[in-house]
């Protein structure tokens, strides 16, 4: 990346909201920028750019980052200290789109936000989860979430959705919700490296059987 016509970044890692990014140098800096409506920006916004809600310039967030992750309109990072740090919209409690899922270092799950699509995978629920709540999952390595549907693969390579089954995004056959954590059933699944979610497809990347 280049910033200004003096200083140089190299980009390790970076994380895509719905109209923003967030962009992880190799020192640990964090630059963000796009809409700041929902202040998915992290930082502050002084003078005559106030009423701009469109940031093009990438412009640092003072806090030492080791990991970044984006929702739709809002933002985490873990700084070097192994601080969470949340920020941006919260009119769900998710402060993906609406909901956020967290994968702690043992394994367990948490998710919380809306209950709507039942996304949260937690069962019937009325209102917001506005704190996190732990999953009924094994132990997992890889979560991912959809707008209104989530999805995990646990240490034994099973993968498991839940929540809006709309667009057959949650591969259980039909477009039915799921309340529940629902494994998927593929005898073509290798080794899962990978997976994704979007507003109406998931994706899965594994080393194929044949």
């Amino acid at each position: 990346m280049k910033y200004g016509t003096t200083s140089h970044f190299k980009i390790t890692d970076n994380a895509i909201g719905e109209n923003y990014s967030l962009e992880l140098t190799t020192q640990g800096y964090l630059y963000t920028f796009g809409s700041r409506d929902s202040y998915q920006l992290g930082r502050r916004i002084l003078g005559r750019n106030k009423s701009n809600c469109l940031m093009l310039i990438p412009k640092k967030v003072v806090i030492r980052i080791k990991k970044i992750f984006a929702g739709g309109y809002h933002s985490f990072a873990v700084s070097d200290g192994e601080i969470t740090y949340i920020w941006g919209q919260n009119a769900e409690s998710q402060c993906e789109l609406h909901h956020t899922l967290v994968l702690l270092e043992n394994g367990d799950v948490y998710s919380f936000g809306c209950t709507r699509y039942k996304q949260l995978g937690i069962g019937a629920s009325e209102g917001n989860q506005n704190s996190p709540v732990q999953i009924n999952l094994d132990k997992c390595k890889y979560i991912a979430t959809g707008d209104y549907y989530s999805i995990a693969v646990n240490n034994e390579n099973k993968v498991y959705t839940w929540g809006f089954g709309g667009t057959y995004a949650l591969g259980n056959r039909s477009e039915n919700n799921e309340l529940l954590p629902f494994e998927l059933k593929c005898k073509e699944f290798g080794e899962i490296s990978a997976i994704g979610g979007s507003s109406q497809y998931s994706v899965i990347l594994s080393n194929f059987h044949n």
